[in-house]
């Protein structure tokens, strides 16, 4: 019998994951450093710890509502596991979140297929339901704040026609599979790739069953309103008020341009965009920097965190599987 060595492959990204953690964190200091000073440590100073908890907790609530979403897409899927274990699945998943190539969404996915057997043709399309839903939620988020953002109109407009078009790939699942296949046959035959296509167009279109989405993009929808309220508690301890929705607004674009410049994490587009959108809503520089900071502690790093605690149970978890199951 072969031994599956697989596990010491992800084991080993581990320590990877706590440097690349450690070396981002540490840039996000010295960028506060650098463009706020003193002065945007002492804003941060302000925030009390009852409203450091409360942005924590928000936190929470969105990724208690995110892991409820992947367990029902991953049930739809056919991936009959309990909520605990979809939990600690996806949780961890987080630990890689700063790693290129989204390995902690492929994580996910190796471990169902490694304790339960669940294969990729089957589990893919939990991804890509996950990311789509994460998408629409905060596209809703943005749409039902800008009242307050006129003048980023254009910006809007321009962001829902880049991130509404993948919806075609739930809408009409089996027309985009044969697109992509016309596409690939370009390139000549590919009967393995070709067949995963096909596999991974009939999950979508069972997954993607507006009875189902549309409760699970009110889920999305909450999930981030909540973190859209940790940014407002944020800088009402700051000293400056905000309603929520144009909080929901700021955290909306920004997490969208952050997912749309590709980089780990959304590193630097997010806090970039943050800040400038902070700015244009008249927070000074120096609470704008901060509350920026603070967020994506309490967001980003708070997820890391908790995924590098729950990581090495994941890997440590025994397989559940009865047999293997063939790839379809």
């Amino acid at each position: 019998m072969v031994r599956d060595v697989t596990p010491s492959v992800w084991q080993r990204r581990i320590p990877w994951a706590v440097g690349l953690s450690a070396a981002f964190l540490i840039a996000l200091t010295a960028g506060v450093a650098v463009f706020a000073g003193q002065e945007g440590f002492a804003a941060i100073g302000r925030l009390s710890g009852a409203a450091l908890a409360l942005m924590l907790l928000l936190s929470l609530v969105n990724y208690s509502l995110r892991a409820v979403r992947w367990h029902i897409f991953s049930r739809r899927a056919g991936c009959e596991i309990t909520f605990r274990l979809s939990l600690l699945y996806f949780i961890s998943g987080f630990a890689l979140t700063l790693t290129p190539g989204r390995v902690g969404e492929a994580f996910r996915l190796y471990i169902l297929k490694r304790n339960h057997g669940f294969p990729f043709s089957r589990t893919t399309a939990i991804a890509i339901a996950d990311r789509l839903s994460d998408a629409a939620g905060l596209l809703l988020l943005c749409l039902l704040g800008m009242a307050d953002f006129l003048h980023h109109a254009a910006l809007v407009a321009l962001l829902c026609a880049i991130f509404a078009a993948p919806f075609a790939v739930f809408i009409a699942p089996r027309q985009v599979s044969r697109f992509v296949l016309k596409a690939i046959a370009l390139f000549g035959p590919r009967p393995r790739f070709e067949a995963f296509v096909c596999a991974v167009a009939v999950q979508i279109e069972m997954i993607g069953n507006w009875t189902i989405y549309v409760p699970m993009l009110a889920l999305s929808f909450v999930g981030w309103l909540a973190e859209a309220a940790a940014l407002e508690v944020a800088l009402r301890a700051m000293g400056f008020e905000m309603p929520l929705f144009s909080c929901g607004f700021i955290f909306g674009i920004s997490a969208l341009v952050g997912a749309a410049v590709l980089l780990p994490g959304g590193m630097g587009g997010t806090e970039v965009s943050m800040t400038g959108l902070l700015l244009a809503a008249g927070v000074d520089f120096t609470t704008a920097v901060a509350a920026t900071a603070v967020v994506r502690l309490t967001t980003l790093w708070f997820a890391v965190a908790l995924g590098l605690a729950l990581l090495p149970v994941a890997l440590a978890m025994p397989s559940h599987r009865p047999q293997r199951l063939q790839e379809t």
